[in-house]
């Protein structure tokens, strides 16, 4: 028809006129809009207006994409360094950048659980490591502890992604805390206190909450190893 536009989409087996840089641009773009668990090869490839064999001669597949992904991710956790204050306030620091930044990356605690990890994913968690290290642990305590941290850290991943998947497909929010307990505690007055220091899924209070834990976690190892806390 004349006066169509050419088709820019490439056949299988042609090299693309798409780089690398320019994927992974448009995957974290795509993650950051619609969540790990939407992209694939072919809606990255309809975004870039290329087949998706034109993708495949820069990476392997999808899993190469989500691990691409990730480590944009961890790259933007800070790390704060020696002149920002004590071990602990710097890994506590980093503990709330860690969660503000992968949470803008909607089902990261999926990708976190299957993706190999990487260069970036090791230095991330070295980092947090060599912290513990640093005030005072064993090595051995060291990496107890940052198994724990790490565990609870997926974990509370885990359930925001889940309320944010829930709500967004029109259900009820997911949450474990006061509005499910609420009709079964109504009639159980001694829970009441528990009850209180629960809350209804916000960001706001999952945040603090999540802070909260992970400084108790770090204050019993402290405890049991015998590692004297800044003030």
């Amino acid at each position: 028809m004349a006066g169509a536009a050419p088709d820019r989409r490439r056949r299988p087996g042609e090299q693309a006129n798409v780089t690398r840089e320019q994927i992974f641009d448009a995957a974290e773009a795509f993650v950051r809009e619609h969540g790990f668990e939407q992209l694939s090869v072919r809606q990255l490839s309809a975004r870039l207006e290329v087949t998706p064999a034109a993708l495949y001669w820069h990476i392997d597949g999808k899993q190469q994409l989500l691990g691409g992904v990730l480590d944009r991710a961890f790259s933007q956790v800070e790390r704060p360094d020696p002149s920002t204050g004590n071990w602990l306030e710097r890994l506590l620091a980093f503990s709330a950048s860690n969660r503000d930044v992968l949470l803008r990356y909607a089902g990261v605690s999926a990708v976190m659980m299957t993706v190999p990890p990487s260069e970036i994913t090791l230095a991330y968690s070295y980092f947090m490591y060599e912290l513990l290290v640093e005030g005072g642990f064993t090595e051995d305590d060291a990496v107890s502890l940052f198994i724990a941290l790490s565990t609870f850290s997926i974990g509370h991943l885990m359930m925001v992604d889940t309320a944010h998947l829930t709500r967004g497909r029109g259900g009820s929010t997911f949450t474990p805390n006061a509005s499910q307990l609420r009709p079964f505690l109504a009639d159980r007055p001694e829970f009441a206190p528990f009850l209180r220091r629960m809350v209804d899924f916000d960001d706001a209070k999952s945040r603090a909450q999540y802070l909260a834990g992970v400084e108790l976690l770090i204050r019993g190892a402290a405890t049991s190893s015998g590692v004297r806390l800044p003030l």
